[in-house]
This record gives C-alpha cells, structure tokens and sequence, in this order.
C-alpha cells in the first residue's frame, strides 16, 4: 500500500456488535438513562393531547415565527410527536442487543427528572444566576477557560486548557434547565454515545463529558477554524473547484464511516465542519441517531440544508445526508446555497441552476447528489469515487495503518 495517501475506499464488512465495542461509555450512560426512566414518564403528555403530524403546515413552531426568522433550525410543530416518531422503529427486524430495549422507548432523558423538578429549579434560581457572573475561568476545577469560541441554539463553547496535561481541548457547555425545557434530553443522550464511539480522523472527537449542578460539559476536540470562516474569506467568498474538491473528499470519508456505523448525521452544512491544519472534521452532531433499520421521520436540520423529505415530513434515511452534501458542494464553489430560506417549495421539487462555469465533472457529481427522490441519489461510497473528488488525495497513512481492515 502506498504510505503517502490512501486507495479508494472499499467498504467492510460489519461484524456483529462491533459499532458498540466500548462498554464502559454503554455502561454509564445506560446507567444514567435507567435512573431517569420512571421519573420521566411521569412527565409525558397524555397521547390524547398530541396534535397528529399530518395536518402541519409549516416546519416552523410557534417560538421559531416569534424569532421573527432569527433561526434557521427546522423544529416540528409538536417536539413531542417528531422525538416519539423518531424513536420508534419502522421495520420488524431484531436490533443491536445493546439498543433493543433504548431505540423502543418515547423519549429517554439523559437528566433525571424528579416529580419536584420545577419546585427544585426555582429555588435554585438565586444559585444559578450568581453562578453566571462567575469568570469563565472559575467554572470548572480542572479546565482553564481561555476564550469564548462561539454560541449554539443550546450551548456554549469554550476554548479550554486541562491544567494536569496543558492539553487544548473545546469545552462544549448545556444548560440542565434549557435542555429539560425544550425536550431534548434524549438527543443529547444519542450526541454523546455516538460521538464517543466514533473514531475518524475527518470526525471531531469526543474525549469525555461530566455534569455540574446545572450544566453537563462535552470535552471535545479543539479545531482552530472553521470551513464557513475561510469560505467568507475567499475571493467572491468562494473556493476553487479543486481545493474544494479537497474539503469535500474528506467530508464523504466521514459520511461512509458514520453511514456504515448506521449513523444520520441530519444537519451537514459549512458551520458544523472544523478546519485542523488544513483537515476538515464534521462536528456538531446534536441531531445525530443510530438507525440501524428503521426510517426517521423527526423534522430537524438547518432549512436550507434539509432535503425534500425532511421539509415535508415524510420518512427519511441515509440519502438525506448525502443532499446536504450536494448542497454544501454547491456552496463551497459557488459562493452561496441554490437557494434562499423562503423557497422551500423551489428545494422541495430539487429545482436549481448550477453556473455555466463549472467543469463538467462538477456539474455530475451535484446533479447526482441533488435529487428529488432519495433512492436516485448516490449513496457515499459511490459519491467518493466520483471522479470530481478522485482528483485529490489525501495523506492519511497512520489511521490506514492502524485501521488497514477497513480497506480491505
């Protein structure tokens, strides 16, 4: 095997229980999920109360209409319906013993939640806003705080320095009380299992995580930029094919590992790829899930990212990862998306221009993953060996080296 880059990929075969090969993560977090289990059902709303899926409208909630646009995040109507649809297999076929019981429930909180939950939080209010005006260095016992790297809908995240080891790492910090409030324990349960289970070097890591009175910390690994920063820097904020080409190569390695993992990651877009000395990592994976053999249906992504099937409601898979890969293509060579937020009906029907200046190669390869119809898009395989992205190599011997059964 050539040492200074890597062969076309060819996919391996999966082994039985080999996604899920890490038992003490499995084992705590199963741990922690069980404790909250009887707590939050207590919680749940009656099913006789849930306003069925069918008769939305618009993908935007009442709260997204109230921001006046100000989020881009496709939220359903009813949080509740889209998290138990997702939940809930579609096919009859035995899953993975490690999430037979896990995949089948509503929703499963990764905060247990005490029937006394709202009292404790009030009184805890006084605690919770002298915490805020903390120094940021202050916050956590083992990291020093240097700098403040961005805002998430749910987070924030934090450029830190571990004090034993002088190791950079990104401290990505959720409130208990915001998550809890938009329903959203059980995707950050799916955040943290997968994202720790994933190994890639296209893939941000997560090394660990660990909960404060009010917050739960992800301790990720620090990038210094992102692809949407360097892509607004470019001449008329756009890159050359080529060097795109080079950015989306690594991006569709990423895709084949998680793809073969059966893991969606649902929200590809610049913003959520990181730059590491030239290496671009997926990250971001808050609407990630493991779906072994079932369709989703949960309406979540960024709008203009979110293929047909995601806008409309209907049930989707893989394929809906491989559109904001076409997508994001486009965005990288062109300058901008092929369209605008408010035309959701031109995305729904896969109807776009593509610039007369673009090889034809190019011109293939978004064409072939820009589909109205899922199963005529190509899947991630097919997609890096296009011969648009075989034009770059990447040199990537150590992990080929250490993970050499994957090319073979």
């Amino acid at each position: 095997m050539n040492n200074n880059s890597y062969q076309t990929y060819k996919p391996y075969s999966r082994v039985q229980q080999q996604t899920y090969n890490n038992s003490q993560i499995l084992s705590y977090v199963g741990q922690v999920l069980q404790k909250s289990r009887t707590n939050y059902t207590q919680h749940k709303q009656p099913e006789s109360n849930l306003i069925p899926n069918s008769t939305q409208q618009n993908i935007n909630t009442v709260s997204d209409s109230k921001n006046n646009m100000r989020s881009s995040k496709i939220t359903p109507q009813e949080q509740i319906i889209a998290q138990k649809y997702d939940t809930t297999p579609i096919k009859t076929i035995p899953l993975h013993q490690s999430q037979q019981y896990i995949d089948r429930q509503p929703l499963i909180p990764l905060i247990p939640l005490m029937q006394n939950l709202k009292e404790q939080y009030k009184q805890k209010q006084a605690l919770l806003e002298k915490t805020s005006t903390k120094k940021p260095e202050e916050r956590f016992k083992n990291f020093k705080i240097i700098k403040k790297l961005g805002d998430g809908k749910y987070s924030e995240v934090f450029l830190a320095r571990h004090l034993q080891t002088e190791f950079l790492v990104a401290l990505k910090v959720i409130k208990k009380k915001q998550m809890i409030e938009e329903i959203m324990e059980a995707q950050l349960a799916w955040e943290i299992k997968i994202q720790y289970l994933l190994d890639h070097p296209n893939i941000t890591k997560l090394y660990t995580f660990f909960q404060t009175q009010t917050e739960i910390v992800l301790v990720l690994e620090y990038c210094h930029g992102q692809l949407l920063s360097l892509l607004q820097k470019q001449s008329n904020q756009k890159f050359e094919e080529k060097e795109a080409s080079n950015y989306v190569h690594q991006i569709t390695f990423a895709l084949m590992y998680i793809h073969n993992n059966d893991v969606i990651h649902r929200d590809i877009k610049p913003d959520n790829i990181l730059l590491s000395f030239g290496q671009a990592k997926i990250a971001d994976f808050s609407f990630c899930v493991y779906s072994p053999h079932a369709y989703r249906q949960t309406q979540c992504g960024t709008i203009i990212y979110a293929s047909p099937e995601i806008l409309e409601g209907d049930m989707y898979d893989k394929k809906s990862d491989i559109w904001g890969l076409g997508i994001l293509t486009y965005e990288l060579c062109f300058g901008k998306p092929p369209w605008k937020e408010h035309q959701q009906e031109l995305m729904k029907t896969a109807c776009f221009l593509i610039p007369s200046s673009a090889s034809k190669e190019l011109r293939e390869f978004i064409e072939s993953l820009v589909k109205r119809l899922p199963r005529e898009r190509l899947n991630a395989k097919q997609a890096y060996n296009h011969s648009w992205l075989q034009q770059t190599q990447q040199i990537l011997p150590q992990f080929i080296q250490e993970n050499i059964i994957i090319f073979n």
